[in-house]
Order: C-alpha cells, then structure tokens, then sequence
C-alpha cells in the first residue's frame, strides 16, 4: 500500500473467503508431516499439505473455549464468530479500518486510546500495520514491547486487531529505519551484490542487486528475496514468533501476510536473485515447463501456502489474509501478472483464508468478474453471504 492509498478508510475485509472452495480444514483433519517447514526444500514437498484456518461446530468452539472461531453451522454454512461480554459466541463482522502507519506513525507517536475509543464507536476492527522490524529489531532478537502495547490498548477498548504485517519496505516510510539499516535486507552481501533483497530487471537490460541501485532507479520499495534459504527461513520463524504471541489473546483475530508483497513489479521484470534463477532451475527440471510466469505463480502460491501453515501450526483459529495489488492482477491485466506472479488464483491456490481489500478506481468491477470465474459459485456475492450468514 503506497502512502496514497492508506489513509484512515473503510476496508470490507473478508471479501471472498478462499478456504470456502479449497484447502479448509475441519478440526479432526492434521496436515502430513514433511520436510521441516523452515527448510526452503519444502516448497517442493510433495507430501505438503497446507494449514488454513480451523473449522469447527459452534459447540466445539464453546466447549474448546475459544474466544474467535470460523464456525460451520448447522446449515452448512460458515461463520466467523467471536465471543461476546457474556462469553457467548456471536456472530462477528469484519469491518476494519487501517492504521499504524502514514495515518498515525507520521510525526510522533499517535495517542491510540483516542484512536481506538474511535474505532469502538464505529464498531471497526482495527487493521494495525507493523513492520517486520517491529518486532525483530535485530535478526532473532524479537521485542514484542510495541505490539504488546497495542494490543492492550484494543482490549481496552474491546476490538479486535488483525495484523498487516509488512515484510517489505518502502523509500518513503520515515517513521522506519531505512532499509540500508535493516537487517533483514542485508543478510548476504557480497561483492556490493545484495543477495538478501529481489534483482530487479530494467528495459535496458540492467539488474539491480543492491538497494541504493533501486533506489537511485527511483524504485519505490525493497522486496526481501523469499528464495534465499536464510530469508525464507527467517520469514517462517517470524511468522511463528508473532502468531504464538498472540494465539491466544482473544484480541488479535488474524493477519494480512505481506502488503502487495510477491514478487516486485518494479523495472521490467523480477526477480532475478541467483537464489530465484536456482528455485526456477529446479522447478523446471520437477514440472517439464519452461514458462518463467508459471513459475512464479507456482512460488507464489508455495510461498504463502508455507506462510499461512506456521501461522496456523500456532494459531489454528484466527484467518490469515493477502492482499490483491491493486486489484490490477485480478483484472486480469497481463503484464503484473507476468511481474509478480499474482492473478485471481492465487488467493485459491495460495491456501490462505481470505482476500483482503486493495480494489481501486471504476474498473475494479472487472476483479469481481474474474474471482466470480475463479470460484465458479454462483457469484462472489452468494459466497459472501455463505461465510458470513
């Protein structure tokens, strides 16, 4: 999300639920084990079945004592429920606004009891942005100081948060370290070549491998290589740290995985890190295909797919998330689809549970049109109703 889009906005979340046409679970199913989930080898594990979010019986959620469940109920139907002042599950609508970046970090630190008393009022769920250094300041040094604070402050208020947990960065967050500072970006540096962050490829032939080369570009963002092994696994541990964190606050209900996070759709094409160019090798030789855009399709769906699993291997019940880029994949548009990898599939393949809004301007009508083709289910509307009725 880009400064311009961010600003305090109504965000219908939920708006297709994934986990209704594949990959959800009821509570007695277990994924098999496999190749360690952190070892980057098992995105080609074809024993690997993903993790989403836990389905179970308004009974079994009250009698597990949860306090945020996806609910089956007696209709067939899904339902997000959460408990109610009386320890009662009710039934729970995911109206979020954003905040914790450019509408509340900008210029000091925001007084979130006012902000939060706000969000009551208007019965939100709070979107709250963090960073990944947020909470890992120094590579497996994790601080929870900041999000610890947060999330008691929405208790206090009793809302629910679901994390936007951005793992990129952009040029222009000032309330962030620069990205020349953050560890996570400069893993592996070697000869000036920055392994730890995705080459971009210009028109010109030119591949950028080192931040201050995208940044002179006039690139807009660094994007961590999710390909480079210790990247990877770093990605899996964070991920497990924040979801255990907070499994069982009965405040945090979910996270958005990534913020138009895949591959970049910076310069021409992305991305050329030499750890990607051996992911690529090595599904060529699995597959027999050859098509670079298939590829990372299949690595972004084998990504997230792994992403959404650590999270529920901690946090069966809360729903995790991604976002579309724009919308403009899911439009169909052909060449961010061939950049990042992304298209109206991907929320389906990917295995996360929901699609998380990021449709803009008048033609984003058409990403209703191909995600309605997608789940070949009467219409997009007729699922909504499904989940949430």
């Amino acid at each position: 999300m880009k400064q311009y889009k961010v600003m305090m906005r109504w965000s219908a979340l939920c708006l297709a639920i994934a986990m209704l046409m594949q990959g959800c679970k009821d509570s007695s199913q277990k994924a098999p084990a496999g190749v360690p989930i952190d070892d980057i080898e098992s995105l080609f594990d074809a024993s690997f079945q993903a993790e989403t979010a836990t389905i179970l019986s308004k009974k079994e959620a009250q009698n597990k004592n949860v306090s945020f469940a996806t609910v089956r109920n007696p209709n067939r139907k899904l339902a997000l429920m959460a408990k109610d002042g009386n320890a009662q599950l009710q039934p729970f609508y995911l109206k979020g606004i954003e905040c914790g970046f450019w509408d509340t970090r900008r210029g000091g630190s925001a007084d979130y009891d006012k902000v939060f008393s706000a969000y009551n009022q208007m019965g939100a769920t709070v979107m709250f942005m963090i960073h990944w250094s947020d909470i890992e300041p120094r590579d497996g040094d994790f601080d929870f100081s900041y999000t610890d604070s947060i999330v008691e402050t929405a208790k206090k208020h009793d809302l629910k948060i679901v994390w936007i947990l951005f793992m990129h960065e952009q040029f222009d967050m000032p309330f962030l370290a620069e990205p020349e500072e953050q560890w996570m970006y400069n893993l592996d540096t070697r000869d000036g070549d920055n392994y730890a962050i995705q080459w971009v490829k210009y028109g010109d032939g030119d591949i950028s491998k080192d931040i201050a080369t995208q940044r002179a570009k006039n690139d807009s963002e660094i994007m961590p290589c999710y390909s480079h092994p210790e990247i990877y696994r770093r990605i899996i541990r964070m991920l497990g740290q924040l979801s255990a964190r907070y499994a069982d606050s009965g405040t945090v209900i979910g996270v958005q995985i990534g913020n138009e996070e895949h591959f970049s759709y910076q310069g021409e094409d992305a991305d050329y890190n030499p750890y990607t160019l051996a992911l690529f090798d090595k599904w060529k030789e699995q597959t027999g295909d050859t098509s670079w855009t298939r590829f990372k399709m299949d690595m972004v769906n084998a990504w997230f797919s792994h992403f959404t699993t650590v999270w529920h291997q901690q946090a069966p019940y809360q729903i995790t998330m991604i976002n579309p880029i724009g919308g403009t994949p899911e439009k169909g548009e052909k060449g961010i689809i061939d950049k990042t990898g992304t298209d109206a599939t991907t929320f389906r393949d990917s295995k996360v549970d929901a699609i998380a809004t990021m449709f803009y301007g008048t033609s984003a009508g058409k990403v209703w049109k191909n995600l309605d083709q997608v789940y070949n289910d009467n219409t997009l509307t007729a699922i909504l109703r499904g989940f949430l009725c």
